[in-house]
């Protein structure tokens, strides 16, 4: 009698569930998957719910990330370890005190952590210096120990990774996605003459000002005329805000019902070129669809935040290491 082993996937973001369903039809397509995703924003809860089949899933655990079970958390997972028992892969993306929770008490027998844009290589370099746990003060470093918190489990930790990572000093096991199960249904699509540009979430956390924002966007709908040009919102960005300045400058502005990746999918037809100011998912796009032209649109560090002109320099650093063509605008 063949044992079925047992995984569990824990994810907040929907691309670290695209990342997870990967992982699950690569690796475990006949164990017993279990499947808990959290979410704060209803926008994210609704781009995972379309990405996930119920019936691909032992069982499929929504968390909603409220107060209440974000400090109670003995309280709400114990049920939910104490029903599952014994695991064989857990798979995490980014984490937090409810990953760290779960991981720590279920102790699987393989830790993996799965891609969620440039966050992994965060983790990659948090685990490469020793200090997984550098933020914690001397409370919560008590509290970590008092309520199974601790993240020190990352460095024992596998990473199924579209990044090389060798410019780390890390002895964690990388497993290369290539997205090969994603792509086999890729293979005959066709090209179409228009031009993606990747949205980011930049007027909440990384520019100075609308205004900044405006007059970089402005740049990039000049430097594309006479193509069709189709601005794809990222989930958090104000949709009204970005219709306004496509009807000021004559593009196209959209937010799709589903993540990127699977939107294209859907859509029968690969764009011929994607181009952003610094989305993460312009690293992922060529592993699945190659044929297409990529550009990066470089904004001056005077109309970012000071705060965050580093994190912004070192990501635009990356992109010129693996030789995307910079516009500096």
């Amino acid at each position: 009698m063949r044992i079925d082993k047992k995984n569990l996937f824990i994810v907040r973001t929907p691309l670290q569930l695209f990342n997870a369903i990967e992982a699950k039809k690569r690796f475990h397509r006949e164990d017993s998957n279990i499947l808990f995703y959290q979410y704060q924003r209803k926008i994210d809860k609704e781009l995972m719910e379309k990405l996930i089949i119920d019936s691909e899933w032992e069982e499929v655990i929504a968390y909603p990330l409220t107060w209440s079970r974000r400090i109670f958390l003995p309280l709400y997972l114990n049920p939910i370890i104490k029903k599952h028992g014994s695991i064989n892969h857990g798979y995490l993306g980014a984490f937090n005190s409810i990953v760290n929770l779960l991981i720590n008490t279920v102790t699987p027998q393989k830790i993996i952590i799965l891609d969620d844009g440039t966050k992994t290589l965060g983790i990659a370099n948090n685990i490469a210096r020793g200090d997984v746990n550098r933020k914690e003060n001397s409370l919560k470093t008590i509290r970590n120990k008092i309520f199974n918190l601790d993240r020190s489990y990352l460095y024992e930790a596998s990473f199924f990774t579209i990044y090389t990572l060798e410019n780390y000093k890390i002895d964690n096991e990388i497993i290369l996605n290539d997205y090969r199960e994603f792509k086999k249904v890729l293979a005959s699509y066709p090209q179409e003459e228009l031009v993606y540009f990747i949205g980011t979430n930049l007027n909440e956390k990384i520019l100075s000002s609308n205004q900044s924002f405006e007059e970089n966007l402005k740049k990039v709908v000049d430097y594309y005329k006479g193509k069709k040009f189709i601005y794809v919102a990222h989930r958090y960005e104000d949709l009204n805000y970005l219709e306004t300045l496509a009807k000021k400058y004559a593009f196209e502005a959209i937010r799709f019902q589903n993540i990127l990746e699977v939107e294209i999918t859907n859509g029968g037809f690969i764009p011929i070129e994607f181009s952003t100011f610094g989305s993460s998912a312009i690293e992922t796009l060529p592993l699945l669809f190659s044929q297409s032209k990529y550009r990066i649109f470089e904004i001056s560090s005077k109309d970012i935040l000071p705060k965050k002109q580093v994190a912004m320099k070192n990501l635009y650093e990356n992109f010129k290491e693996k030789a995307y063509e910079i516009i500096s605008l």
